[in-house]
């Protein structure tokens, strides 16, 4: 799952390694449709978690969601804002972290 999330990271945003100051597009839409996918999959999948797993673990995985997804909301706002080539990196870095550990947890467990 880390080569696969490493070499998405690596192939999604080459403009990182040429020191692109803009993020494209494509990855606020992404950001914005998994953003928008994760929160109703949670919703959904309530009753299923719960089951699997204890409530505990339940809550904590939505709440480092929730986090995750209000942390990108302002950092994608200040890359957009700023167009630095370090937010553009700390958007882009914290978008594949959150895609492979907490945007889907039901379809494994959290790294």
């Amino acid at each position: 799952m880390l080569v696969v999330a490493t070499a998405g990271y690596c192939f999604w945003n080459k403009g990182l390694f040429d020191g692109e100051t803009v993020a494209p597009r494509r990855s606020f839409l992404l950001f914005g449709i998994t953003g928008t996918l994760s929160i109703i999959a949670s919703i959904a999948n309530w009753n299923v978690q719960g089951y699997w797993l204890n409530a505990y673990n339940v809550h904590t995985i939505i709440i480092l969601n929730c986090c995750f997804i209000a942390l990108l909301v302002f950092v994608a706002f200040q890359s957009k804002r700023k167009r630095n080539f370090a937010w553009n990196l700390c958007f882009h870095w914290l978008l594949f972290v959150w895609l492979t550990t907490y945007a889907f947890p039901e379809f494994g467990e959290p790294l």
